[in-house]
C-alpha cells in the first residue's frame, strides 16, 4: 500500500530492487538500460512522474516529445503479471508500453496503449522468470504528469 510521502512500496522484501527501504525509487530513468531495475518477487507499487525527465525513446503509440520513465522489471517466476497504471489529474494523454529492450525501434514493441486520464490502464501480461522486460511510461504530444504503477506477479 502506498502511504503519504512514499514514491514506491514493495513490502521491502528484497534490497536494491528499485524501491528502497525508505520507500524511494532507486535508480535513474535517464540511464536506460541501466536505470531503474526492479526485481519483482510479488508486488510493487510505484508513484512517479514524467515531468522534467528526458525523452529517450518513442513508443508504437506516440510519445516522441515527452519524458520517458522506464523501468527494467525482472520477474522472479514465470507466469502472469497484472499491470495497473493510474494517471493523476493533469496527465491528460499518458502512454504505457511493454517491451523486451529499453530502446526498441518504433513498431517492434509487443504492447503499447494510449489511455485517457480518467480510465487508466489494467492488463495481464505473460512474463518469464529472470527475463527482463521494460515498462515505459510517457505521454502524447508532450503530455507529462504523475502516475501510480502497480505490478502484481501471480
Amino acid at each position: 500500500m502506498l502511504d503519504a510521502g512514499e514514491a514506491c512500496d514493495d513490502g521491502n522484501l528484497i534490497a536494491n530492487d528499485g524501491c528502497s527501504e525508505a520507500c524511494a525509487v532507486e535508480g535513474s530513468f535517464s540511464l536506460c538500460p541501466g536505470g531503474v531495475t526492479i526485481d519483482l518477487a510479488d508486488r510493487i507499487i510505484l508513484s512517479g512522474s514524467t515531468v522534467g525527465i528526458p525523452n529517450i525513446t518513442e513508443t508504437n503509440c506516440g510519445g516522441k516529445s515527452a519524458g520517458d520513465a522506464i523501468y527494467a522489471v525482472i520477474p522472479s517466476k514465470t507466469g502472469s503479471m497484472v499491470a495497473t497504471m493510474k494517471p493523476q489529474v493533469g496527465f491528460n494523454a499518458p502512454i504505457i508500453a511493454f517491451r523486451t529492450d529499453c530502446k526498441l525501434a518504433k513498431g517492434t514493441e509487443p504492447y503499447c496503449k494510449q489511455m485517457t486520464q480518467q480510465l487508466g490502464f489494467q492488463d495481464t501480461l505473460m512474463v518469464t522468470a529472470g527475463k527482463a522486460f521494460y515498462v515505459v511510461v510517457t505521454g502524447t504530444s508532450g503530455s507529462a504528469g504523475a502516475y501510480t504503477l502497480e505490478l502484481d506477479l501471480l
